[in-house]
Parts: structure tokens; sequence; C-alpha cells
């Protein structure tokens, strides 16, 4: 049987895993507000250490950091055109990009002949402009066509609990 909560942590024990309630909790740490929209918890991420300095720390110790990227948890992304709408994207994937000079590589799982496949889209530097702001925005431009692209490989397995277009806020 899979476990769910296996990330991939050196030396996972499964269900024994000294770390999985944790891991656990971090999974479930998604909680829905008065107005019934998802959100993560911030005592979550302080559970799973998930700051800009511990990632900035991890990706100069050689670790690979996976961020979702589409889709603005707490609608206050930067719109940026998606599909032919503006959309809500998190900066900070593209931010931590630009501040430690390591590629973007967009990403999706894909269920293909039965099987769950990784497909990658072309990896990108966020390109640097005058200020940090152009550079996010063009960043954030690229990361929106790559992902254009891995969503139209088959676009009825791209789902959201949330809205993704800010014209659904």
């Amino acid at each position: 049987a899979v476990d769910v909560y296996d990330i991939g942590l050196a030396h996972w024990q499964g269900k024994e895993d000294v770390r999985r309630p944790m891991i656990k909790q971090a999974f479930n740490a998604f909680i829905n507000d008065a107005k019934g929209n998802y959100q993560l918890s911030p005592l979550a991420i302080n559970v799973i250490g998930c700051n800009t300095n511990t990632l900035k720390d991890k990706i100069n110790q050689g670790y690979h950091v996976c961020l979702l990227s589409e889709r603005s948890i707490n609608k206050s992304g930067v719109g940026t055109e998606f599909f032919g709408e503006i959309a809500a994207f998190p900066k900070g994937p593209v931010a931590l990009a630009l501040s430690t000079g390591v590629p973007i590589v967009p990403a999706t799982f894909l269920k293909i002949n039965n099987k769950y496949t990784l497909v990658f889209e072309t990896p990108f530097y966020v390109p640097h402009f005058e200020n940090e702001a152009q550079s996010i925005q063009q960043g954030l431009k690229v990361l929106a066509k790559a992902f254009e692209k891995l969503i139209s490989l088959d676009i009825n397995q791209w789902h959201s609990i949330q809205p993704v277009w800010t014209n659904e806020y």
C-alpha cells in the first residue's frame, strides 16, 4: 500500500515514523474560514518550518523545493494572464528563484495509461530587470505560459478547490 504521507524524507519508516504526525498535520492544514475559503493555517506553516529563510537554506544546501505555483491560496497574488484571463499567481516561488538564482522547473502529475507520470515543462531562470517587481512579473508570465502548456495536455486532470481567476473572487 502507498503511504500518502511519504514525501521522500530520508530514512522514512512508514506508519511508525516519528515525523509522520507532523507531515500528516501539514497535509491536513487547510482550514475552512468563515466565508468558506480554504486557507493554509499559519500554525501548519510553522510546524513544517516553511518560511522563506528555511527554503533558501534548503536550496543553498542543494535540496529541491516544490511549491504550488499556479494559484494564490490567500488571494494576495499578482495579477497574471492565464488562459486569457487575469489570475492571482503567488509571487513567492518566483521571488525565491530570483533571490537564489535557481531555475524554476514547472511540472505536473498526469495519469497516463493508468499510471501517474511526472511531466516537466522547460526549466527557466527568472530574468533580471531594473527592479524586482519587473523581474517577478516577467517570471510569472513565463510560469503561467508553462502551466498553460502542462494543463492543456489534459485539462480534465487539473482542478482547484478555490477561485483562480480574479473575476471569481
